[in-house]
């Protein structure tokens, strides 16, 4: 619905309907992985194209002859459409914040990702990186917000996963230690030192886990900086 209602508005206006970022990195050893992202970039950005877009954007020029792509077989020779001004659209308030709409459900392996996610991003802010490819998918500030608030949300919501096992900061914990340990092994005891990821680790189990929910995870991670 946002979407939708997202070009109704700008094109109104006369302003550019702009789609969301295409996250996907290629991988350089994988060619089955990037078939299938490749595949769902260009579903998406066909979907863009077709409720009324002007143009999109990707975390990566590879993606950029797909996007075109998609556009081109919309747009023609046209710059944009703004023409289309999806008087079509009806969007209520309600719509908008309706999740339960979505058939996403909270799972385990959502749990593991979103502390994959969090410690992985916040050791490399810690770094000074505002961008980071994290496991073939362009993360930053924004995305490690939704990795933190999704532990922070189902813990205090009690979720129950489909393993039978309950979102507790107990939980949470084990699957962070179990992280870092997996960090560790990965890049070795000498490269693993010369990081941050315990303070990283410790960093996204405070906003996690802490009572009273942080505005933003950047907020605490500044007194950590060194000036």
């Amino acid at each position: 619905a946002y979407t939708e209602l997202l070009v109704r508005t700008c094109h109104k206006r006369g302003a550019h309907a702009i789609g969301g970022m295409a996250a996907f990195i290629p991988s350089r050893r994988d060619a089955e992985v990037n078939k299938v992202a490749f595949e769902k970039v260009r579903a998406d950005k066909d979907r863009e194209a077709n409720d009324g877009f002007d143009g999109s954007w990707v975390a990566h020029p590879d993606l950029v002859p797909i996007a075109m792509e998609s556009f081109d077989k919309v747009l023609g020779d046209k710059p944009n459409q703004k023409d289309r001004l999806r008087e079509d659209v009806h969007v209520e308030a309600a719509q908008l914040i309706a999740v339960d709409s979505l058939d996403a459900e909270p799972t385990y392996g959502g749990l593991v990702n979103a502390v994959q996610v969090g410690i992985r991003y916040i050791e490399a802010w810690l770094r000074g990186l505002g961008a980071v490819a994290i496991f073939n998918l362009m993360e930053d500030a924004a995305t490690a917000e939704i990795s933190r608030s999704q532990i922070w949300q189902w813990i205090n919501a009690g979720v129950e996963f489909e393993n039978g096992e309950k979102a507790t900061p107990e939980l949470a914990r084990k699957v962070a230690a179990e992280e870092l340990d997996a960090i560790r092994k990965e890049l070795g005891e000498e490269t693993f030192a010369a990081g941050h990821w315990q303070e990283a680790h410790d960093l996204l189990l405070r906003v996690s886990l802490d009572e009273d929910y942080a505005d933003f995870l950047t907020l605490p991670a500044y007194q950590q900086l060194k000036g």
